[in-house]
C-alpha cells in the first residue's frame, strides 16, 4: 500500500496517513468515511421508497373500505352512508396492523362533536372485509345483533339524507352479515 497521496486541492504529493493537507490545509477523508456516508444515504433512501410503498398499500386498505359495499347494502358505498352521517370533517380513517392483521378504522363525531362512532374493518387476504369492533360514545358492541342494528341505523338515515330511493334497509335478521365486498 502508498504512504504516499497527492492532495487534491493543491496537487502536491502528502504522506500518509495525515488528516490535514501541510501545504494547502484541505482536509483529507479517510475511505471508511466515505463507506459510512454512503451506506448511511443508502439507508435514507431504502427507509424512504419502503415508507412509500407500506403508505401507498395503507390507502389501498382505506380505499378498498371506503369505496366497499356492507352487507346486503350493494347500491352505496360505505364511504358514502359515512359522509352523510357526519360531517367530514370529523370523520377520520386510519389503517393499522393488529394481530397480523390489516384493520381499517373509522373514527367519525356528530356534527355537535360530542357523539363518537369507531368501527373497526379487517381485511382478508380476497380483499373483503369484516366488521370487527364498533364502539358507540366509548361503549363497545360486541352483539352482532346490535352492531347490525346500528349500521342498519346509519344507512336508514343515508336513505332518507340522500333521497335514495334505491337503498332498502334491511332489518330481517334471518341474513344479517357484517361482511363487505369491494
Amino acid at each position: 500500500m502508498s504512504k504516499i497521496t497527492v492532495c487534491k486541492t493543491c496537487k502536491k504529493e502528502v504522506a500518509k496517513p495525515t488528516k490535514t493537507c501541510p501545504y494547502c490545509g484541505e482536509k483529507f477523508r479517510n475511505g471508511k468515511s466515505k463507506f459510512i456516508l454512503g451506506g448511511f444515504i443508502s439507508l435514507i433512501v431504502i427507509i424512504i421508497i419502503a415508507s412509500l410503498v407500506i403508505s401507498r398499500n395503507l390507502n389501498k386498505n382505506i380505499n378498498l373500505v371506503k369505496n366497499g359495499h356492507l352487507g346486503n347494502y350493494k347500491t352505496v358505498t360505505i364511504s358514502k352512508v359515512i359522509d352523510s352521517n357526519f360531517k367530514k370533517s370529523h370523520i377520520k380513517w386510519d389503517n393499522f396492523k393488529s394481530e397480523g392483521k390489516n384493520i381499517v378504522e373509522l373514527r367519525a363525531k356528530d356534527s355537535t362533536g360530542y357523539r363518537e362512532l369507531i368501527l373497526q374493518f379487517s381485511i382478508n387476504s380476497d380483499n373483503n372485509f369484516n366488521v370487527v369492533h364498533l364502539n358507540v360514545d366509548g361503549q363497545a358492541i360486541t352483539e352482532p345483533y346490535d352492531v347490525k342494528l346500528i349500521l342498519d341505523g346509519l344507512y336508514q338515515n343515508y336513505s332518507e339524507i340522500s333521497s335514495d330511493n334505491s337503498v332498502i334497509v334491511d332489518i330481517d335478521t334471518s341474513n344479517d352479515t357484517l361482511k363487505g365486498t369491494k
